[in-house]
């Protein structure tokens, strides 16, 4: 009989078999740089296109950049709460990709969370799920 994987395994598994991060990892295995990659799809005419390794590349290094400015909030003051942090570094880092639809969501989302780990996380699984699966 398998063994169960703990649900929060199962979903860190589940976006690597299913997108991104994998994509990116079997490219490393055929690409020696990060320019023969950017090379091969804009050679392709595929940089734009869903699934292409160059727009992986671009989610995987927004989410980076996400966290990086959420955590650049924190430490610029100590009045900042969660959601206000959120709200900024969203705003500056993912909002001028995203849809008015994704943009209305996420920020209902960030409206509702409270001060506390358990949301964080629940808010940084969300970014990342658009990021790299939109």
């Amino acid at each position: 009989m398998a063994r169960q994987l703990p649900k929060r395994q199962e979903a860190h598994l589940n976006l690597y078999r299913q997108g991104t991060v994998r994509d990116l990892v079997e490219a490393s295995k055929i690409y020696t740089t990060l320019y023969n990659v950017l090379d091969r799809d804009v050679a392709n005419r595929t940089v734009k296109t869903q699934g292409s390794h160059t727009r992986n590349l671009c989610r995987v290094r927004q989410g980076l950049d996400l966290i990086r400015a959420l955590f650049e909030q924190f430490l610029s003051s100590n009045d900042y709460s969660l959601k206000d942090a959120a709200t900024t570094a969203y705003s500056r880092v993912c909002a001028p990709y995203h849809t008015w639809a994704i943009r209305t969501a996420v920020y209902m989302e960030m409206y509702t969370l409270l001060v506390c780990y358990y949301y964080f996380l629940i808010f940084i699984t969300i970014f990342l799920y658009f990021i790299l699966f939109s």
